[in-house]
């Protein structure tokens, strides 16, 4: 599909010192698409970090609620991908009302699959903001089938040079486990990620401590494909 063109900023260009990234970012959903739109199922929230590790210095952005304002925005979020995500940063995609935060609500009971390779990986899989988009396609267009409702948002974070995705679900009552291996196991179809990508899970009540995931990968693409 075609992307909606952000209105404020020209492509490849980033916002002048007198603009804030965060003000830029805003406006490039502001955008003006000719004919139909096409409504996602819900309204999801850009969440941004930089330069600190505390959860809590996790803003809120700016929100999207179509399939044109999303292409609008990863457009200008891609193009500006390096100033965005800096030495250390975090930008996350989460359903409108919640936040990425261990103790919102909506996260209660539930958990982050953890996705994380070598940089030479990650390439090969064709980028970070390839991998996050199709991450992002997934969530937002409800595409993880009968988990869809369960996946609250994705992230991207970047610390010092060592790439992470995360995507936080809430709980499938009695079927933890195959909620999570079905979710890992699209994202690695779609995303083409190879073996060398490893796939862990931390509870939000316990994040220190994960688990390793393995079962589902028999089915994942080879290093050599």
């Amino acid at each position: 599909m075609a992307a909606a063109a952000a209105t404020t900023t020209e492509a490849g260009s980033f916002p002048p010192p007198s603009v804030s990234p965060a003000a830029a970012i805003k406006e490039s959903t502001a955008v003006v698409v000719e004919g139909e739109s096409h409504p996602l199922t819900y309204k999801w929230v850009l969440w941004n970090s930089k330069g600190d590790r505390n959860d809590y210095d996790t803003k809120e952005i700016t929100d999207f609620e179509t399939v044109e304002q999303f292409w609008s925005l990863f457009n200008f979020l891609e193009e500006n991908s390096e100033r965005i995500l800096g030495h250390y940063a975090r930008m996350c995609f989460f359903r409108a009302g919640i936040s990425p935060r261990y103790e919102d609500p909506g996260n209660a009971g539930g958990g982050r699959i953890v996705i994380e390779s070598s940089e030479e990986a990650i390439k090969e899989a064709g980028g970070p903001m390839k991998i996050f988009c199709t991450m992002a396609l997934l969530a937002i267009g409800h595409q993880f089938d009968a988990y869809s409702e369960n996946v609250c948002g994705i992230t991207l974070m970047n610390k010092k040079k060592q790439v992470t995705f995360e995507i936080w679900v809430n709980p499938l009552e009695n079927k933890p486990v195959k909620l999570r291996n079905a979710i890992a196991l699209r994202v690695c179809e779609e995303a083409k990620l190879s073996n060398k990508f490893a796939f862990k899970y931390h509870s939000h009540e316990n994040p220190a401590i994960f688990q390793p995931m393995n079962k589902f990968r028999m089915n994942t693409p080879s290093a050599s494909d």
